[in-house]
This record gives C-alpha cells, sequence and structure tokens, in this order.
C-alpha cells in the first residue's frame, strides 16, 4: 500500500534468478535516496550480466497528478520500469536507463490515471551488457517535481 510521503511499496511477485533489496556492497548506483533500493545487480561480478528478473508491485491508487523515481541501468528494451493500469492490464508508460549506474529523476504525468488503480513493474529480460535494472525512491506528487539544476528530468520516457 502506498501511502502519502515517501514509502516502501508493497511487492507482491517476484520472478527472478536475482533480485536484491540493496546494491551489493560496495557497489553502485549512484544517487541512492530512499529508504530501499530495488536492483537486479546484486552479484558482484561486473562481467556477470545472467541475472533476469520482474518485480510487481501492490496495487494502489493514484491521489496526486504527478510521480517522480529514480532509475539507473540499462537502455535495453528488455531493461525497464512500466507503470500498469490494474484494469485491462495496459502499460501506460515506461521507462529505461542510459546505460549509468547515476539515478536519475524520471518525472511522470499521471493525470488521467487519477483516482485509477495502478501498480508498478520492474523488467530485466536482458541477460549481456547493462543487463541490470536499479529503481530507488517512488512517490506521489500533488505538483510537477522540480529536480535540481544537472538533473535529467523524464529524459527516458516512453509513453
Amino acid at each position: 500500500m502506498l501511502k502519502s510521503g515517501p514509502t516502501l511499496l508493497v511487492w507482491l511477485t517476484l520472478a527472478a534468478s536475482v533480485f536484491a533489496a540493496e546494491a551489493p556492497k560496495g557497489m553502485l548506483p549512484i544517487g541512492k535516496k530512499g529508504k530501499a533500493l530495488n536492483t537486479d545487480f546484486e552479484t558482484g561480478d561486473l562481467r556477470d550480466w545472467t541475472a533476469t528478473s520482474t518485480v510487481t508491485s501492490a496495487a494502489f491508487k493514484v491521489t496526486q497528478p504527478w510521480a517522480a523515481f529514480l532509475l539507473g541501468g540499462g537502455s535495453h528494451a528488455e531493461t525497464r520500469v512500466e507503470l500498469v493500469l490494474v484494469e485491462g492490464g495496459k502499460v501506460f508508460f515506461t521507462a529505461r536507463g542510459q546505460n549509468n549506474e547515476t539515478l536519475t529523476p524520471i518525472v511522470v504525468d499521471l493525470a488521467a490515471q487519477k483516482n485509477k488503480e495502478i501498480f508498478i513493474r520492474i523488467v530485466d529480460e536482458h541477460t549481456g551488457g547493462w543487463g541490470h535494472v536499479n529503481f530507488d525512491d517512488f512517490r506521489l506528487h500533488a505538483q510537477k517535481p522540480a529536480f535540481a539544476a544537472g538533473c535529467r528530468s523524464g529524459m527516458w520516457w516512453t509513453t
């Protein structure tokens, strides 16, 4: 359940060979902000990209018109974060990393989904280089969030 303020979503399903609640000790990503980071780059072996995973959050009601989260990792079609409508299961927003460990803010306009039930799905189906996803700090916002100069908010979204 998503409560007001920063909280960790309750993750319902996990289909993974590896998916960690924290990055490996001494490993990137850079810029972790939330109370827990979801990453499937856990082995600590920079040559091992074979782990795959899909993690799905509990459904929650969109109570604000904006959302933001931090994203890093691979830019492949197989490495992504999806926002999905519960009714009909339609993916209405997809974001990918940029082959970079630095967590970058992604801003999502949720006005069309307000008062609807959605869930978050983090997908890594890529087993080659940059085959991982780093996801952190998902929050709903009443106003469009602004980030410090240099942040590339929303740069990698597709709708």
